[in-house]
């Protein structure tokens, strides 16, 4: 689902500065890897990456996902640098001003859903800042929410209304007709 999320972000991002080639931010856990004792740290450990996508308007969208995870999962070896280190082994100021962030909180599940030991997260928010001018944030839970969050400045309630109706016609020819090339999505 995140890989699929993602690459709904980016064909609206193409569609929208007619491009096949784009750059976002998504965000990593920052757990595991090398670091001892990370999985018993209390708090956030996100990391941002720069996610890269290319399509030619003749790729059926299902190959478009299939391509995005596999440049995904070779991106996971690079999720403990900081983007700011990125940004200078690359020789760039910045990547990309639009991010995507999946919200997937595990539950903790129990034989009595009362215990109460038990956690379980139902469609967390907060209200915060954009750090970016456009972030796409999706919440999987039993029921798929998605989020646009904007800077206000920069982009407008209905252009943000917009934006998230166009995702999800992506995402339902993604599910309808995966062998559809991307120039005919709207």
């Amino acid at each position: 689902p995140s890989t699929v999320l993602h690459g709904a972000w980016g064909l609206l991002l193409g569609r929208l500065l007619d491009r096949t080639r784009v750059v976002f931010g998504s965000t990593v856990s920052g757990r595991g890897g090398e670091l001892a004792g990370t999985d018993s740290l209390v708090g956030l450990l996100i990391n941002t990456l720069p996610v890269p996508m290319a399509w030619q308007h003749d790729t059926p969208v299902g190959a478009v996902m299939a391509a995005l995870q596999d440049r995904q999962s070779a991106l996971l070896d690079a999720q403990q640098l900081g983007l700011a280190e990125l940004a200078k082994l690359a020789g760039l100021r910045e990547f990309f001003d639009t991010m995507v962030v999946v919200e997937n909180f595990p539950a903790t599940a129990t034989d009595t859903p009362d215990d109460p030991r038990a956690l379980t997260f139902h469609r967390f928010t907060g209200t915060d800042a954009p750090h970016y001018p456009l972030s796409f944030v999706a919440y999987l839970d039993e029921q798929l929410g998605i989020e646009i969050k904007y800077d206000a400045d920069v982009v407008t309630a209905a252009q943000a209304a917009r934006y998230a109706e166009r995702v999800e016609r992506i995402l339902a020819v993604f599910a309808e007709n995966p062998d559809a090339p991307v120039a005919t999505v709207d």
